[in-house]
């Protein structure tokens, strides 16, 4: 759930294209840059689940 606040408060300040999914993974894990594209292989996936929380 982390990663779903964290990036959608950095969408929110930089904007979509601004903001990659190597920025998101060292936000949440710090070291572990890759981490974000593990478990949402890219930015519309990412989208998709934090819409579905309803947070958006």
């Amino acid at each position: 759930m982390q990663i779903l606040l964290t990036a959608e408060q950095l969408f929110a300040t930089q904007g979509i294209d601004a903001t990659s999914l190597r920025q998101i993974g060292s936000e949440v894990w710090k070291r572990n840059t890759v981490a974000a594209k593990y478990h949402f292989q890219n930015k519309k996936t990412l989208i998709r689940a934090i819409s579905s929380t309803g947070s958006v």
